[in-house]
C-alpha cells in the first residue's frame, strides 16, 4: 500500500505449523512427552516445505528429558535442530504465596495439576500429610511443590507419653507408652511400655501417636 503496488503471494495458501508438534509426531513421542523451544543450529527462522515433501526426524536419545539434538530430513536434505524434551507429570501447584513459618500447611493451599517439565525435581506427593511439614522458604504462586521446599516437623519428642495404636488383621487396640527418641512422620522409633516393662519399635503416624503392626 505504501508503494501503491500490487503484490502477489505464491502459493495462494500457506499453512503455518508448530515445529514442536510436528517433530513430536514424526518422532512418535506420544502424550507423555513434549518438545519445546525448538531452534535451528543454522539460525534459520523458518523451514519451508510443500505437501509433496517427505519428512523424517531422528533423535538418538529422546527417551529421557533434557536438551536434544534432532536431525530433520526434508527429502534428501537434512537440517539440525535443538530443543527441550519435557515429561508429563502430576503435581501440586501453590495457589497463593506462602511465607516460611507463617502458617500451618493444609491441602487447600494447593491444587493438583498435570504439567510438563524437565523431570529433574522431586515433586511432593503426600498432600494428605502436608500438615506434618513446614516450608523451608517462601513458596511462590503457580510453582509446583517440591520435596526440597519442605521439611518434616517433629511429631514426637524423647520422653513424651504418647498414644500407641496396636493394629492387626482383625484387631485394633489403643494404649500409651513413653517415647525413647524424636520422631517425624513415617519414622520408626523405640517406645517403652511401663506397664509391661517392654520396648517395641513403632511407626510415627500423627502428633504424639505411633502405630505397631501386629
Amino acid at each position: 500500500m505504501e508503494n501503491q503496488q500490487e503484490v502477489e503471494f505464491k502459493p495462494s495458501t500457506i499453512k503455518v505449523l508448530s515445529v514442536d508438534e510436528k517433530l513430536g509426531n514424526l518422532l512418535n513421542l506420544g502424550k507423555e512427552t513434549t518438545l519445546a523451544r525448538i531452534t535451528s543450529l543454522h539460525d534459520k527462522a523458518s523451514i519451508q516445505v510443500s505437501n509433496d515433501d517427505k519428512l523424517k526426524a531422528i533423535c538418538n536419545n529422546c527417551d529421557s528429558a533434557g536438551q536434544k539434538n534432532i536431525k530433520l530430513y526434508i527429502n534428501d536434505k537434512s537440517v539440525w535442530l535443538t530443543g527441550q524434551l519435557y515429561l508429563k507429570r502430576v503435581g501440586y501447584i501453590i495457589k497463593d504465596e506462602i511465607n516460611p513459618f507463617s502458617e500451618k500447611l493444609n491441602p487447600t493451599l494447593f491444587s493438583a495439576k498435570t504439567f510438563f517439565d524437565d523431570g529433574k525435581s522431586h515433586l511432593f506427593k503426600d498432600i494428605d500429610n502436608i500438615k506434618f511439614y513446614k516450608t523451608n522458604k517462601k513458596l511462590s504462586r503457580g510453582e509446583a511443590l517440591k520435596t526440597s521446599d519442605l521439611s518434616p516437623i517433629a511429631l514426637i519428642r524423647p520422653g513424651q507419653r504418647i498414644k500407641v495404636i496396636l493394629k492387626g488383621e482383625n484387631i485394633s487396640l489403643k494404649s500409651t507408652a513413653f517415647s525413647r527418641s524424636m520422631g517425624k512422620i513415617g519414622d520408626f522409633i523405640e517406645v517403652y511400655n511401663e506397664k509391661t516393662n517392654k520396648k517395641v519399635t513403632a511407626q510415627v503416624v500423627d502428633f504424639n501417636t505411633v502405630m505397631v503392626q501386629l
